[in-house]
């Protein structure tokens, strides 16, 4: 009779795939504090997108504004995230995943 349970699972060698590494930086972190929305302003964060982020003020459209602010904001933060797991995959602290 076949035994299913007996797949090949590969020995777990204690390393941490990129994934992994940059989901656990984001999560320590904490993007989503105003500390680290002021740290990503301060990053010229806003420069990047200056006219969309003028026209919606000069409109009033604050959701679109705040939506905006936003999604620069966590940009900011999975960038930094992805180039710190980069890093620590070049340095031999994590693994690539496979």
């Amino acid at each position: 009779m076949f035994n299913n349970n007996n797949y090949y699972q590969p020995e777990d060698d204690g390393t941490i795939d990129l994934g992994t590494r940059e989901a656990d930086l984001l999560k320590d972190i904490k993007p989503n504090t105003v500390d680290r929305l002021a740290e990503a302003i301060g990053e010229d964060l806003l420069a990047k997108d200056k006219e969309q982020l003028q026209d919606y003020l000069d409109n009033k459209d604050f959701e679109n504004l705040g939506r905006k602010i936003w999604a620069l904001n966590m940009e900011y933060w999975e960038t930094w995230a992805e180039n710190v797991a980069i890093e620590d995959y070049h340095a031999g602290l994590i693994g690539n995943g496979d």
